[in-house]
């Protein structure tokens, strides 16, 4: 068996969470790592099902973007499968459902077999009754997203367009593939574009997205431009982007990916990782520095919806000042 090696690597999600948070950075991406073996400490043990963990948001997101994945796949196929929205409302509640079983089977059940068995933030830390109505509001937002990606332009113009001008479909929404590293300075940037696709002599790089417009998004679809330019050969002179915000009845809006963006997009990812270098003792074999070194948030607002609170906040986090 290969052993596994805890290399640094940059992504999207790790220098955001990075500059959240230090010290969330540090619980998920070190104390987390080997988590999984028999002989790991109860904290590591602990560290990797938190880094399992979604919540009510984040399982909304990746079901989207998995079932969107599927469908787009099918685009290559001689005959389109039928998308029902209804299937992201069935997968929710089954993670819902096994998560519930696996809190009620008591402590050691909540942390065995994350993989195969991911803990719920909002049930493991005992909110399930905090905000019925919000529950349902983002229950409900899966199935919506899904009603209006089969109604979007965009869709109708995949179905028409040739399938060898789909460069790059998702192949498995958003898990770990070689195919989507790009090395920098010989360090592994990991990028997972939903959709790469050659449009009117340009090739555009597109971004589903679930939730609310965040001023990090288009920087995003810039280091997305450099894996096209890098791994598909994409001329960077015909370059440009799309976000398609479903939660929003699919606003598109263009995202411009010219040389400029893409020189930005490299030198923050190079700042990005001597941040994170910074923070390690042995940068060559990627070991961290104590833990203490990783800076504490300390904001209950924020806190408050970390999977790592517990960590933070043993004993829960104090309500945020009114």
């Amino acid at each position: 068996m290969v052993e596994l090696v805890n290399r640094l690597r940059w992504s999207t999600t790790r220098a955001r969470m990075l500059h959240g948070c230090a010290r969330h950075y540090y619980l998920r991406y070190y104390l987390a790592w080997n988590g999984w073996e028999s002989e790991a400490s109860s904290a590591t043990r602990l560290a990797y099902a938190l880094s399992k963990m979604t919540d009510l948001p984040s399982l909304v997101g990746e079901v989207v973007h998995d079932l969107i994945a599927s469908h787009l796949r099918t685009l290559e196929a001689p005959v389109e499968i039928t998308l029902d929205p209804q299937e992201a409302l069935r997968r929710m509640r089954g993670v819902w459902a096994d998560a519930r079983q696996h809190w009620a089977m008591g402590a050691e059940s909540r942390v065995a077999s994350p993989k195969r068995h991911r803990p719920v933030a909002e049930i493991f830390y005992g909110e399930e009754n905090r905000d019925p109505d919000r529950l349902r509001v983002l229950a409900n937002r899966a199935p919506e997203c899904i009603e209006a990606f089969l109604r979007s332009g965009l869709l109708s113009r995949l179905r028409e367009a040739p399938r060898e001008d789909l460069l790059w479909l998702d192949p498995a929404g958003g898990s770990f593939d070689e195919r989507t590293v790009l090395e920098i300075d010989g360090i592994p940037v990991h990028c997972v574009p939903d959709l790469v696709w050659r449009t009117d002599g340009d090739v555009e790089v597109v971004d589903w997205k679930t939730g609310v417009p965040t001023v990090s998004d288009g920087d995003q679809i810039a280091a997305y431009g450099l894996w096209a330019v890098g791994k598909l050969g994409a001329d960077p002179e015909r370059l440009r982007g799309r976000l398609v915000y479903l939660a929003e009845g699919t606003r598109e809006e263009p995202v411009p990916v010219d040389r400029e963006a893409l020189e930005t997009a490299a030198a923050t990812i190079r700042s990005d990782l001597q941040e994170m270098a910074d923070l390690l003792a042995r940068p060559e074999e990627n070991l961290p520095l104590p833990m203490d070194r990783f800076r504490r948030r300390d904001e209950p607002a924020v806190c408050g919806r970390c999977h790592y609170r517990v960590f933070c906040w043993p004993d829960g986090v104090p309500a945020p000042p009114r």
